[in-house]
């Protein structure tokens, strides 16, 4: 059975060496509802959305907002799509940070629980692949 929710990433951009790097200046993370029917979802937080990254040096992710902070939830209609990490971000007080400086080549996904703790719903990206500076 084919999950109503996609979640994609895709590169914006290119990082300089400094640390911390926010990671919404190099990807961007986007949900979509492939499904016929608006879908409630939980709120992201730095707890229900988490950040992999492999590659030539493995790098600590670090998101700020804490479960608990959360609105309520909202509701996503059916064949659209929101900005999870990158510009237009519907939680403009979430963020993700690398906490050392990035370099080399990486791969980096998305992973989301999106709905209540009930439902162990995990909505994975493809690993995308970024060379940064």
């Amino acid at each position: 059975m084919a999950t109503p929710l996609s979640l994609m990433v895709q590169p914006v951009g290119r990082t300089s060496n400094t640390a911390p790097v926010m990671l919404r200046d190099i990807v961007e993370v986007r949900l979509a509802n492939v499904s016929d029917v608006a879908r409630t979802l939980r709120w992201p937080t730095a707890d229900t959305l988490k950040i992999e990254v492999r590659g030539d040096m493995t790098q600590r992710v670090v998101g700020t907002w804490e479960p608990g902070d959360e609105k309520s939830g909202f509701s996503i209609d059916a064949g659209s799509e929101i900005t999870l990490v990158g510009a237009g971000r519907i939680n403009s007080e979430m963020e993700f940070a690398f906490l050392e400086p990035l370099h080399g080549k990486v791969q980096l996904r998305a992973t989301l629980r999106p709905y209540q703790a009930r439902q162990q719903v995990r909505v994975v990206s493809d690993w995308i692949d970024l060379e940064l500076d």
